[in-house]
């Protein structure tokens, strides 16, 4: 499905989203045939662990009545002429490299969402229905009691009004960089506040950004009957935007993997952050 598709698939269907970008992928592949530098990701350490349940999401369609995958559009549908040149390039080589490998792990009777419904701005060439798409997307929390799950400094939304909409916003802190290592704790630390904030009746939302471990994360919880999102880059998509962006350039107060710079506490927002915060796993 389009991005377009993507996100009014899951409007309609309520349902959880596990992603699959370059870097799940790469996770796999390094998993099931060994070392590649191509492969490697600077924030989060291979863990063949990882790469097993990373496959294990993406073979399982057939079995997630309640979690929509993922594939990038570009790689698998829509092609690459959206694209400015550095993305539709990058998507290029990366499918001429990596396409037979990893359409032998699909199943071509599950239609998938588009992975990249999450970056709807900097890639773009096309850029005059942003505010049109984002209004679209803003829906799937509008009026909805999330909790984020995020890494220490990601900060989804602090500082601009990104999650306006919702109901209520409370917030897991998780480790910055390879939190798959500390998945179980994340897990269950997270399962126990979904089911309290289900238990009061309030029709949680959860919204990973945690890199490749929210991808198993929202399957997971999909699993036990929570709604699940894994939504990376959607924050940093949106600051671009705001801020005109056409790079990709560092966000004051907010950790980027995409463009690092040492991340400080003096940006708005931060004492409603703070509030929102309920726990912090180290």
């Amino acid at each position: 499905m389009p991005a377009v598709e993507t996100v009014k698939y899951i409007l309609k269907n309520k349902c959880s989203v596990a992603r699959f970008g370059d870097g799940e992928l790469n996770m796999i592949l390094r998993s099931l045939y060994g070392y590649d530098n191509s492969l490697e990701s600077g924030f989060q350490n291979f863990d063949d662990s990882l790469g097993n349940r990373l496959k294990e999401v993406l073979t399982s369609v057939k079995d997630q009545e309640n979690c929509l995958v993922c594939l990038p559009g570009c790689m698998f549908g829509t092609g690459t002429g959206y694209l400015r040149d550095y993305a539709a390039e990058f998507w290029e080589r990366y499918t001429v490299r990596k396409f037979n490998r990893v359409v032998a792990l699909l199943d071509k009777n599950y239609t998938y969402g588009d992975t990249n419904f999450s970056r709807f701005y900097l890639s773009h060439r096309d850029k005059s229905h942003t505010r049109e798409y984002l209004n679209l997307v803003s829906r799937i929390w509008s009026g909805r009691n999330i909790l984020i799950v995020e890494g220490q400094k990601t900060r989804l939304g602090v500082g601009n009004d990104l999650f306006a909409e919702a109901a209520s916003v409370r917030r897991i802190l998780c480790p910055p960089t390879d939190a798959w290592g500390s998945y179980e704790r994340i897990f269950s630390v997270v399962e126990s506040e979904v089911k309290t904030m289900t238990e009061s009746a309030s029709d949680p939302l959860v919204i990973c950004a945690l890199g490749m471990t929210a991808t198993v994360l929202a399957y997971d919880l999909s699993r036990i009957g929570f709604q699940a999102i894994d939504l990376g880059h959607i924050d940093i998509e949106y600051e671009w935007m705001l801020m005109g962006a056409t790079k990709k350039v560092p966000i004051p107060g907010k950790y980027t993997n995409e463009a690092y710079v040492e991340v400080t506490d003096n940006i708005s927002g931060m004492e409603v952050y703070w509030n929102e915060i309920i726990k912090t796993i180290c």
